[in-house]
């Protein structure tokens, strides 16, 4: 029973222009017109939670855009869906530095109609736009990446109550009780027809095409409003660049569920080649029809009527010009789930640090981080040179130590890492001599297929899958039935020997300069991957792939050529399509990234560039969010990113001012590390340890941290000392905070455990020689110190730092530096010191409490003849040899818990100082 109102509501509405309320705009309501895989538009909405007013001081920390394939995206542009009719009143644009366009626009009935533009000419100020006009539809397009603009706020005119007369109640009526089910998306009434949405995350690259994205097809379908379409689209779909490696074209979209396709429209621009559509029906892909694309700017109709979910469509040639696809169905798209990314939890910077390597190089010069990347060939393990005669797959055997040809102990490489605490990862790279019969290597990056197989079918890679079950075999830690073990006669069949940390399946597969024989596209490595990873779920045998020899063992997806989740997009889809375990069959994403004035390794580089001109944290971040979007847990690693010395190579530390390619070069891998890492990767490995030889100035010919020229010694450059004083210092901290303020960037490092030591690294992220003098940082401590990377030290100079109203005052450059500081002791911690006595004299021990290095400071002129830590009992437990004049340092490491005697002895003087230090740990 209810009651019947006679009124039609309670209250009416006004609006007053003086009275306003911000727009609440969410993600669905937001469509990226051209799918831009580096930067979300919904950036421009994503931290206006605090905004409740017009009053707006926050300084917003994400923005929309990107350096990355700009030439490719831009202009950008994203429509905004107000979801009804809007009184606007005022824009607010967040102008945080840089020049560009940014073009507002609002829909009427006329079409799209320019509200404003803002050149972004200021610096970190909100700009205020006056509109004044009512509209459902907004378009926002970002004409370049010069400009950054970290938030768009959009305010409407607010209701104003106004009463009603008083509302008249009628008797009770007895209403009938209906229940109303919820139903999925009916098709609309009367055969009417419904323009499909599409948006770019339905949208898979079969051949991940670097060069054009097939959202092209459907990125100006704003402007299309009536059927037949009127409009002259301007973008689209192919390219004459490297036509030879991609094409046919091939993308497919997920509808999200079945839709009665009625019409399809294809903008035919000119030229003439193939595009075919196709519908899946009952797993299978049914031809629609192919359009010749013979005509001149036209819309070409083709009537379809058929239900499906999956619609794909092929491009044979880059001849034939199409600007545009619409999709016409008795129902709307519904857009794909996908997982909510977690808040990030940093790994301890020792873990994530990491460096690349040949087996041949110095495990001294490498132990200056914990994490190895050994690039290792195939053909190192089976008949390095006897390939007259050789069987090939499957009677082919195997040599480890010795390997065949160079007669190396690769047994005795990898346990000399694992037994110095390093974790060491094999990247398995190159097809054996014997597919080629070409001893000279010009084809060991070919992809291992026997000519005239089918390279999406697993089955064509068993031989590479069974390289990889006896490599993981012998260095994981499972045991496996000697029987299954194919060694040469002079190896032992031994397995299990659990030195290595997981197991890297290729290098770089996507790679466009080694043809198309060398390059496999998405859909052929997925395949190759999925035979190694468990030999295709068994279907190849038990003895082939990676976790039939050992279930536990990491599997690396192989180092892509950027950041390309375009390419791991189309392996995801491939996976799907053809396992049946819902497995994807690696366990790390993998991506390699070179800053350059290209924008990467695969463009024409001239230079190198700063991480901070690159926006590398910010692509890191792109490729990180994709995988907690994606493949949610899966940890991703960057495994190569460098610069070259030399300032012949197009990937050169671009020498400036005072600084030198080798100074450079310093700086920005410091400065890299620190942007990878903030991004939220989980290791970083740098490109690379040790130069083949550092008089070929080529491309990555001066990239190592140590050069070499034969037949000499590895000498190191500034390089490694500054990548080693970062991992020293800072290596058993994590990131807490990350901030930008003007040109200085602020990485601030806390322990895992509770402590009272936070270690701060600061740095002007420019390249023109900015000094920020007498920066004020605020610090967590009552103490401090500055550490300077120095040339000849690993672990950089340390200066005593004074600490005023919390605050030490420090001169800021491009390089960067660090400030340690402690003292600030909680509650619980002063419990368990609080029996620490002053010294009786006066020298400085810090940090104290300790647990690493600490550092012995006498007064000026002081001399320290002898050092040594006792116990309660008395007895020296660590001698002290690290003394540098009124100075000395010891590794507090080593040291139980517990409270200990510092004796310094000084020259000249019979006395000995006692200093309590107590370790806490």
């Amino acid at each position: 029973m209810k009651k019947f109102i006679a009124s039609i509501g309670l209250i009416a509405l006004a609006c007053s222009a003086h009275s306003q309320d911000r727009i609440n705009i969410t993600s669905s309501m937001v469509t990226d017109e051209k799918m831009y895989p580096y930067s979300s538009p919904n950036r421009m909405f994503d931290e206006q939670a605090s905004i409740v007013s017009e009053t707006l001081t926050s300084k917003p920390g994400t923005w929309w855009g990107d350096y990355m394939e700009s030439a490719k995206y831009y202009p950008l542009s994203a429509v905004v869906d107000l979801g009804t009719e809007t009184d606007l009143t005022n824009i607010y644009v967040f102008d945080n530095n840089g020049m560009s366009n940014l073009k507002f626009y609002y829909k009427n009935t006329a079409g799209w109609q320019l509200m404003f533009t803002d050149p972004l000419s200021n610096y970190q100020t909100w700009n205020k736009h006056t509109v004044n006009l009512k509209s459902r539809y907004i378009r926002i397009v970002s004409e370049g990446i010069g400009g950054n603009f970290g938030e768009v706020v959009m305010f409407k005119a607010k209701p104003v109550i106004v009463p009603l007369p008083p509302v008249v109640v009628l008797p009770p009526v007895q209403q009938p009780t209906v229940t109303s089910p919820i139903v999925p998306a009916l098709p609309m009434p009367n055969g009417t027809e419904v323009k499909l949405s599409i948006t770019g995350d339905m949208i898979t690259d079969e051949k991940a095409f670097p060069e054009s994205s097939p959202f092209k097809m459907f990125d100006e379908q704003a402007n299309i409003t009536a059927q037949p379409p009127v409009t002259q689209p301007s973008t689209s779909w192919g390219s004459y660049i490297n036509k030879d490696l991609f094409y046919p074209l091939s993308s497919v979209i997920n509808l999200g569920q079945s839709i009665n396709i009625s019409n399809i429209y294809v903008y035919d621009g000119g030229g003439s080649s193939n595009l075919s559509f196709y519908a899946k029906v009952n797993g299978t892909w049914e031809l629609l029809f192919t359009d010749a694309l013979t005509s001149w700017n036209t819309w070409n109709k083709h009537v379809v009527n058929k239900y499906t979910q999956f619609v794909k469509i092929v491009s044979d040639a880059p001849t034939g010009s199409f600007g545009e696809v619409v999709i016409y169905g008795d129902r709307n798209t519904a857009s794909p789930s996908k997982a909510i990314a977690g808040a990030k939890t940093y790994p301890v910077l020792e873990d994530f640090l990491g460096v690349n390597i040949l087996h041949t190089n110095s495990i001294s010069d490498a132990s200056i981080v914990k994490n190895i990347r050994e690039f290792h060939l195939w053909t190192w393990n089976e008949a390095n040179s006897d390939i007259a005669n050789y069987p090939g797959y499957p009677a082919n055997k195997y040599g480890f130590n010795p390997s065949p040809g160079n007669y190396w102990n690769f047994d005795n490489v990898y346990s000399s890492y694992k037994n110095k605490g390093m974790k060491i990862v094999p990247t398995l790279q190159g097809t054996a001599f014997w597919f080629n019969k070409a001893l000279d290597g010009s084809m060991q990056d070919n992809k291992p297929v026997v000519d005239g197989l089918n390279t999406e079918d697993p089955a064509s890679y068993v031989a590479h899958a069974d390289y990889l079950y006896q490599f993981a075999a012998r260095y994981g830690a499972k045991q496996v039935p000697t029987a299954s073990l194919k060694l040469q006669q002079n190896n032992s069949p031994v397995s299990a020997l659990n030195s290595i940390e997981g197991v890297e399946n290729w290098n770089e597969p996507n790679k466009t300069w080694k043809s198309r024989k060398g390059m496999f596209s998405p859909y052929e490595y997925a395949a190759m991957t999925s035979a190694d990873y468990d030999g295709h779920q068994g279907k190849l045998g038990t003895t082939v792939g990676v976790k039939n020899a050992d279930p536990n063992l990491p599997f690396i997806m192989a180092g892509l050529t950027g950041m390309d989740t375009v390419y791991t997009k189309a392996m995801l889809t491939w996976f799907k399509n053809n396992r049946t375990d819902g497995v994807t069959p690696f366990n790390v994403i993998n991506y390699h990234h070179y800053s350059n004035d290209a924008g990467g390794q695969v463009g024409a580089p001239s230079f190198g560039v700063s991480p901070e001109a690159d926006m590398l944290e910010k692509k890191v971040k792109g490729a990180v969010d994709f995988n907690s979007r994606y493949l949610p847990g899966k940890p991703v690693w960057i495994t190569e990113f460098g610069f070259d010395a030399s300032q012949n190579s197009p990937q050169k530390a671009k020498a400036y001012g005072n600084f030198t390619g080798e100074d450079v070069q310093a700086m920005w891998l410091v400065r890299s590390s620190l942007a990878i890492y903030a991004g939220g990767a989980d290791k970083a490995y740098l490109f690379w340890l040790q130069d083949d030889d550092s008089r070929n100035d080529y491309l990555f010919g001066t990239c190592g941290l140590t050069s070499f020229v034969y037949p000499g010694t590895p000498q190191k450059r500034k390089a490694y000392y500054w990548l080693s004083t970062l991992n020293k210092v800072a290596g058993k901290y994590r990131l807490t905070q990350k901030t930008v303020t003007g040109t200085t960037h602020l990485a601030q490092f806390e322990k895992p455990i509770t402590s009272d030591t936070t270690v701060y690294c600061i740095w002007n992220g420019t390249s023109n020689g900015t000094i920020t003098t007498g920066y004020k940082l605020n610090v967590r401590g009552s103490k401090a110190e500055i550490i300077t990377p120095q040339v000849g030290s690993l672990v950089g100079k340390s200066t005593p730092a004074t600490v005023v109203n919390g605050t030490v005052t420090i001169n800021v450059t491009e390089d960067p530096i660090y400030v340690k500081a402690y003292g600030a002791v909680s509650n619980q911690r002063t419990e368990k010191i609080e029996d620490v006595e002053k010294s009786i004299s006066n020298i400085t021990v810090y940090p104290n409490p300790g647990n690493e290095m600490t550092n012995i400071i006498t007064p000026e002129g002081q001399i320290i003849k002898s050092v040594s830590i006792l116990d309660n009992n008395g007895n020296i437990v660590k001698p002290i040899i690290n003394l540098f004049g009124n100075r000395a340092s010891f590794n507090a490491e080593s040291l139980a818990n517990g409270i200990y005697n510092i004796q310094v002895s000084l020259q000249g003087s019979d006395n000995l100082i006692v200093n309590k230090f107590v370790v806490s740990k």
